[in-house]
């Protein structure tokens, strides 16, 4: 994210490779790698021969990667600064002094808050002992059928969200919260109906998720937006000379004499200004079309939205099982 205009992984692959083309070594040098981001220019002081050997003994080989961030950690004597929850210490020295402008502290906190959580679980650390790839896949689907969506979309791979799951559905039917999968779970997820769904998920509207910062349904509402516009647009071309309609409306209105005249001579005004486009049979079946597409750019955001709200209330959008 540093580089704006090789904002792709594919566009930071073909920077690097053109930067090797000229020199290799001083390429791997300039860039960080790994799980640890290790800098290439720390190579020699890591261990390694030179940063194309870092480079190339880190790929592929996370153990590496992990090796090479635990030196730079010793090598920087940050171990019991982490140790202590020292955050900012560790981030400044390990990110440099802009640490703060990416949160590297705050991050690193919380981190260290979610994982001494999850290293402090008694046994829920695998949820699916014994079963295959498919089974827990099978597993993750009944839990989702039954309401349980946080377990979230079944791939088949157990997780910190397969034990919250299973720990809501053994709450809910009386059985010891484990977060696993043991057999007097497995045996109640054959016979149990689904749980209904919290008040404010069957309840919530495009408008709330919009206000959530769903980016599904704010598209949506810009699409609706020119879809109307379109509309508009096309029903002004067919009418064409229909001002006069217009103002014969305008003079039932109830909101003073003074407005009725004054919109009768905008309406006038903009009719003599118009009237010889619209006379064009060319200009109203773009208005057609204009009306036809509009309303069908509509209906489609209307329907996008409302698939999208759907999709919230059956949790589909819970995320990955992990």
């Amino acid at each position: 994210t540093q580089y704006k205009d090789e904002g792709t992984s594919a566009g930071r692959l073909a920077l690097i490779a053109k930067a090797r083309s000229v020199d290799a070594e001083v390429a791997n040098r300039s860039a960080s790698w790994g799980a640890g981001q290790t800098m290439g220019f720390l190579a020699e002081e890591l261990g390694f021969a030179s940063a194309c050997d870092m480079v190339d003994r880190m790929t592929g080989n996370l153990r590496v990667q992990i090796d090479a961030m635990v030196r730079e950690l010793q090598n920087k004597h940050l171990v019991d600064a982490l140790n202590r929850g020292e955050w900012r210490a560790v981030a400044r020295t390990y990110n440099g002094p802009k640490y703060a402008e990416n949160n590297y502290d705050v991050r690193l906190a919380d981190a260290d808050k979610r994982w001494q959580r999850k290293l402090a679980l008694p046994a829920a650390h695998d949820p699916a002992p014994g079963l295959s790839a498919a089974e827990i896949k099978v597993l993750q689907s009944k839990l989702r059928a039954l309401g349980y969506v946080a377990v979230g979309k079944p791939d088949g791979s157990p997780g910190g969200k397969t034990v919250a799951a299973l720990s809501q559905f053994q709450a809910h039917e009386g059985l010891p919260v484990t977060g696993a999968a043991d057999g007097a779970t497995i045996e109640a997820l054959r016979s149990a109906v689904p749980v209904p769904q919290p008040v404010d998920r069957q309840l919530v509207t495009a408008d709330d998720l919009a206000a959530a910062g769903s980016q599904t349904v704010k598209a949506a509402n810009t699409g609706g937006l020119i879809g109307k516009g379109k509309v508009l647009i096309g029903g002004l071309l067919v009418a064409g000379g229909g001002a006069e309609q217009v103002t014969g409306l305008l003079d039932t209105a109830q909101n003073g004499i003074d407005k009725i005249n004054q919109a009768k001579g905008i309406m006038q005004a903009l009719k003599d200004l118009v009237g010889p486009i619209l006379a064009d049979p060319a200009i109203i079946v773009a208005g057609v079309i204009l009306i036809g597409s509009g309303a069908a750019v509509y209906w489609i955001a209307e329907r996008i939205k409302a698939r999208r709200v759907a999709d919230h209330i059956s949790g589909v959008h819970a995320g990955p099982a992990e």
